[in-house]
């Protein structure tokens, strides 16, 4: 048994060898202690055929899902529930190598579980879904329409009745009857023409869009898991197709507002799923009683409707007394869960936003409002087969899709690894042919990614700015330093056509978020201008009063070096010369404040933020890529106390800020946890719930003296009314022009997030 469910454990995080390895280990012991004919076995069997299923390996599935077969057989007779499950198996691996006679298998299985559980059942909604995809697979659409819109019935759900939300058999198999059935609805449009199957598959859309406002807005989110929420975006995907279909045929307004408004809401409810799912024990303002009985109500909530569907599942009615006594706690609790929401929208409206507010930006409102006559939005939509482009003006708008016919996830990673695979090496090991290597992975990815992602709508891009949504693996593309051709010189940067010099650009993680950045309003005016934080410098405040100078090295005299090898990056918390100059440089621009080595502490930190118009932070930065919640900024450490003095992700929830800009100068502030579907959980993210209208951020690990460099023209641009995108471009295309930092590795990892206005 604990071979098994090491077997499972190491299945469910897909490390399928280990798991073969478990499992084989497992059914030799069983073999060895109960015989060639224990259900046991047959149950280790099925086990092997899914793991040999899940490495594409079909014939040992097949051999084992056959074992499993004849002793669950021989044990339990032909028409035994569970027998359905091995015929499922051989129809969908026999509907993989294109067998024949797949029908006959789904139809046994699928009789097996009517008889066995009735129609009315999550095990036939199951079989339902399954050979509903495996007839679109073989183009025979119009059967699969009735097995999809059959595993609707099956689920216990009235399709065009939301009240019948409420007993739904298995939420899962729901979203997987709503993506394929919008999918099919398609296909039978490219088929045969007939906009009847687009009106349908709007009709559906629409449904789904409710389906999914239901259990976002109920204790139910909590099945908004990482595959659940990578289905849902699938939906939308199908469903942003049709529209687009039906805007061939019909060019109405109201089409552009519902494509813009399913990326929107596919990008609110992942945000919505990071902050659901944080591991914050507190949140600014809301009293631990408060916060400890919202989540008493989720866990009692979902508790008793599990036990719902468990007895619906079971066969019992909806009248039964046993059903009946766990609707009426069910309905006594989301009255109350109801109650609680309201006092949070009343007595804490952020946090009711943050939680439960499902509205998001209309198209309208960001031509008319959102936007200047400057800037254009660059919304990016990256589905299973294709990435959809949204750019929207004061006066333009368009989707152009392009199919993912291409290995973006490969494209990215050697884009990264061009960028920062040579200055990231330890110096013994930054060869000239490593040099050579990087740069050419650079310039070839970095075309690449321009062709797909930019030049298809470039003609679009007519405005100085751009603000840019990036959605899943985009979130770790430097924009800026894509490449619209080919470099006149590999050896001289500032020969190449970065897009930075082209566009002011910045980024946000929806438009709906932009809007809520922008039009933010603090708890109160803060009353100092700036706070710096530098607790990784070992010099002392009369050093830096007697020796420092607003005229920075690297910038100074047109200083011209080669590569240059002494990197010191902010990421394994070693001593940080240049950080002290740079906060020095930023209170003198601001005429700020600033803490160095132990006196800059996270208690300093959580005492004076909230204070300042600017919290600059120049320290190391970890993202986690296992848990975004656990990405933090590092302090200085407190001798004798219990802190670890790592300002985590979960923290910030609990922090109240007042500041129109915080520069995160550390590493890899933005990268965070990218999980498919989700996107980037982030240090960025965090501190824009804490109140940060703007942010500065990093997408990689940052070099120690240039940051430096980089941070005093930033600040001297704002001080001189320049906006905050303008001034970090000017920033960046400085270093561009010093040849000793002018690697996009030195400058182009630096992005503003957020509401981008000047200073006053």
């Amino acid at each position: 048994m604990l071979y098994m469910n090491l077997g499972n454990i190491y299945q469910r995080i897909n490390d399928f060898e280990t798991a073969l390895y478990y499992h084989q280990n497992s059914m030799e012991i069983l073999l060895e202690n109960l015989g060639d004919s224990h259900p046991e076995l047959a149950a280790s069997y099925n086990n092997m055929a899914t793991i040999f299923s899940l490495l594409h390996d079909h014939d040992n599935s097949l051999h084992y899902n056959d074992l499993a077969k004849n002793i669950w057989v021989s044990n339990f007779g032909e028409s035994d529930a569970d027998i359905a499950r091995w015929y499922l198996r051989r129809a969908m691996i026999g509907s993989c190598e294109g067998l024949s006679r797949i029908d006959s298998l789904f139809e046994k299985a699928l009789n097996i579980r009517i008889e066995s559980f009735g129609e009315k059942h999550p095990m036939t909604t199951e079989i339902r879904n399954h050979y509903g995809v495996y007839l679109n697979k073989n183009k025979n659409f119009h059967k699969a329409n009735s097995q999809f819109l059959y595993s609707f019935y099956s689920n216990n759900l009235d399709i065009n009745d939301e009240h019948s939300f409420n007993n739904i058999l298995s939420y899962d198999d729901v979203l997987y009857s709503y993506k394929n059935l919008i999918k099919n609805h398609n296909d039978l449009f490219t088929l045969e023409g007939n906009s009847i199957f687009l009106d349908s598959a709007i009709l559906y859309s629409n449904h789904f869009e409710n389906y999914i406002d239901y259990l976002t807005n109920s204790v139910s989110n909590i099945y908004l898991q990482n595959e659940f929420l990578n289905d849902t975006k699938k939906v939308y995907q199908n469903s942003i197709a049709t529209l687009l279909y039906k805007l061939d045929l019909s060019d109405q307004y109201i089409f552009n507002e519902r494509i813009f408004g399913y990326q929107e809401k596919s990008k609110s409810n992942l945000l919505k799923h990071g902050i659901t799912e944080s591991n914050a024990l507190q949140y600014a303002g809301i009293p631990d009683s408060l916060l400890q009985k919202e989540y008493d109500l989720r866990i009692d909530i979902t508790y008793y409707d599990k036990k719902r569907q468990e007895k619906l599942s079971e066969g019992l009615e909806e009248t039964d007394t046993t059903v009946l006594a766990i609707s009426s706690k069910l309905f006594d609790l989301n009255r109350e869960y109801e109650a609680l929401k309201e006092r949070f929208e009343t007595d804490y409206p952020d946090y009711y936003k943050l939680k439960y507010d499902l509205s998001t930006v209309s198209l309208g409102y960001v031509q008319d409002t959102l936007l200047t006559a400057d800037q254009t939005l660059l919304e990016y939509f990256v589905g299973d087969s294709s990435i959809f482009i949204f750019t929207v003006g004061k006066d333009k708008y368009d989707v152009v899709e392009v199919k993912r016919d291409f290995p973006l996830e490969d494209w990215v990673k050697q884009l990264q690894n061009g960028l920062t695979g040579y200055y990231t090496q330890p110096l013994a090991q930054r060869t000239d042919d490593l040099y050579k290597e990087t740069i050419q992975q650079y310039i070839e990815a970095s075309q690449q990614l321009y062709g797909k992602l930019v030049a298809p709508v470039k003609e679009q891009l007519n405005t100085s700015e751009l603000i840019i949504v990036p959605d899943g693996l985009l979130g770790y593309v430097p924009f800026g330093a894509l490449l619209s051709g080919q470099p006149k010189r590999a050896s001289v940067f500032d020969t190449y056509p970065f897009l930075e010099k082209d566009y002011k650009i910045s980024y946000c993680y929806s438009a709906t978020l932009l809007r809520e950045m922008k039009e933010k309003q603090h708890k109160r005016q803060p009353t100092g201008s700036l706070v710096a934080f530098a607790p990784f410098y070992e010099g002392s405040y009369e050093l830096l009063d007697t020796t420092f100078s607003l005229t920075f090295d690297t910038l100074a005299n047109g200083q011209d070096t080669l590569i240059f090898n002494d990197v010191v990056t902010r990421k394994d918390f070693n001593n940080l010369p240049a950080s002290g100059e740079e906060v020095k440089a930023a209170s003198l621009f601001w005429n700020g404040d600033y803490y160095l080595n132990a006196d800059a502490t996270e208690d300093r930190f959580n005492e004076v933020a909230g204070n300042y118009r600017i919290v600059h932070l120049s320290t190391h930065g970890v993202a986690d890529s296992r848990s975004g919640d656990y990405s933090y900024l590092a302090f200085a450490e407190q001798k004798d106390s219990l802190e670890n003095e790592f300002l985590y992700v979960r923290d910030l929830y609990n922090t109240q800020l007042n500041a129109d800009l915080v520069t995160l100068s550390a590493c890899e502030t933005a990268a965070g946890e990218l999980q498919r579907g989700e996107g980037i959980i982030s240090l960025a993210r965090a501190f824009a719930y804490a109140g940060a209208k703007s942010i500065v951020t990093t997408l990689w690990v940052a070099d120690d003296s240039a940051t430096k460099d980089l941070m005093k023209v930033f600040y001297q641009q704002l001080k001189n009314g320049e906006a905050k995108d303008a001034s970090l471009q000017s920033a960046k295309l400085g270093l561009l022009k010093n040849r000793g930092y002018s690697h996009p590795f030195f400058w182009a990892g630096f992005v503003p997030v957020g509401d981008m206005q000047a200073l006053d």
